[in-house]
């Protein structure tokens, strides 16, 4: 478990870990330099969790430093404000034990919260087929990393989490696919989603951007150049309308005209044109506000699009 200034929920969290009908071999708690008051929170739990606490330095080098000290076989990924459903555990290890071979077990997620929903789910169920996998999972995360368990020896294979990306598994999962690692996934609900104020603010547009770099690192990946179009267009346009919304002209003409070369469509080539013209600031505010009064879309497109960045 890595947090930082999670205080709020962090209790329920490391009780529903700790609470399990089949244990955990060992509990990794890395405090990455909150500033609340999390560090007394999880020094309670010390005599049945492992704390380390460090200088601040992003959730992926905080889940690296656990991944380091662990000593088991496979690690589980926890979040500090999500709850881990009792049988999670006990439910895993009995695959694990009828799929030994296995390097990454993933189970469904709920949202709860300020939204609720479900987590987008994998093609498939069991052992996933790759390119399968790969091709669902370069359109928008199917892979809930708050359930999964993961070989540690694969982390030695493919390489730790990356520290500069805030979405850092969505980029693991396909870089895990490049090297060949072997997938499962079981339907059953192992994970409740926490959404609150604290992980909904600007994360998911901070994923958006840095989105755009992983999908043009894995687009060689893909067999299919249409849906690489398709995808990479869609990416620029929302973090265009992003930027319209917070008033950044030019920032937001760029990501138009980035999605009019990778797919033309009619409305990102309208807002291209419209944004290079010194006349059309009233259609950009106009567009904004358009933007601003747009309605919340289904609850099962906003989980998904914010348990992306998890």
């Amino acid at each position: 478990m890595a947090t930082y200034n999670g205080a709020e929920f962090i209790a329920a969290s490391l009780d529903s870990v700790l609470g399990q009908t089949s244990p955990a071999e060992e509990v990794i708690v890395v405090d990455d330099g909150s500033t609340d008051d999390t560090a007394a929170l999880v020094d309670a739990y010390s005599d049945s969790v492992t704390v380390i606490h460090q200088h601040n330095q992003g959730a992926p080098a905080a889940f690296n430093r656990a991944i380091a000290a662990a000593r088991g076989d496979y690690v589980a990924l926890a979040a500090d404000d999500d709850i881990w459903e009792a049988q999670k555990l006990e439910l895993q290890r009995e695959i694990l034990a009828g799929d030994p071979d296995v390097d990454i077990l993933v189970g469904h997620m709920v949202v709860f919260g300020w939204v609720t929903g479900e987590f987008r789910r994998p093609p498939g169920r069991g052992r996933l087929d790759r390119d399968t996998l790969r091709r669902a999972q370069f359109e928008g995360s199917c892979l809930a990393a708050p359930t999964a368990l993961i070989r540690r020896g694969l982390f030695g294979r493919v390489g730790g989490f990356r520290d500069d990306l805030p979405a850092e598994d969505y980029e693991f999962w396909l870089r895990a696919l490049r090297h060949g690692a072997a997938f499962h996934y079981d339907p059953r609900p192992v994970v409740r989603y926490r959404q609150h104020e604290g992980n909904q603010s600007k994360r998911e547009w901070l994923m958006h951007e840095t989105h755009y770099d992983v999908l043009r690192d894995y687009a060689r990946d893909i067999d299919d150049r249409e849906l690489v179009r398709r995808v990479l267009a869609r990416n620029r346009l929302i973090v265009a309308r992003h930027r319209l919304a917070a008033g950044q002209r030019e920032p937001a003409r760029r990501a138009f005209g980035a999605s009019v070369r990778h797919r033309p469509t009619l409305k990102a080539a309208m807002w291209a044109v419209l944004l290079h013209d010194r006349l059309s600031a009233r259609a950009a505010l106009a567009g904004r506000r358009m933007w601003a009064r747009r309605p919340r879309r289904g609850t099962q497109t906003q989980a998904n699009s914010e348990t992306a960045v998890v």
